[in-house]
């Protein structure tokens, strides 16, 4: 699933997602503000691509992970979204 273009440092990408993205229940739009206001960190996965991986607060203030891989010049795909959770946080939804 395509979405619109989003600002990776100083070039533009087109962010594609996977369906598992939403394992987690965090929308696109609160991902894509983590995208484009934090530097990612980059890797080589196994496989040759270049793998993202962005850290950072959403517009609520809740604390992601998200990892893309480039698959083209211009497509980043988005394959995992989740929150982080700190220790002694309780997760919502959850009984401990």
């Amino acid at each position: 699933m395509s979405d619109t273009i989003a600002l990776v440092g100083e070039f533009e990408y087109e962010l594609q997602w996977t369906q598992s993205t939403r394992r987690h229940r965090i929308g696109r739009a609160h991902a894509r503000f983590v995208v484009e206001a934090n530097e990612p960190t980059t890797a080589t996965r196994p496989t040759g691509e270049l793998e993202f991986t962005w850290t950072g607060a959403d517009d609520r203030g809740v604390d992601l992970h998200i990892v893309g891989v480039l698959i083209s010049e211009s497509i980043i795909l988005i394959i995992h979204v989740s929150p982080i959770y700190r220790f002694g946080e309780r997760r919502q939804g959850g009984t401990s």
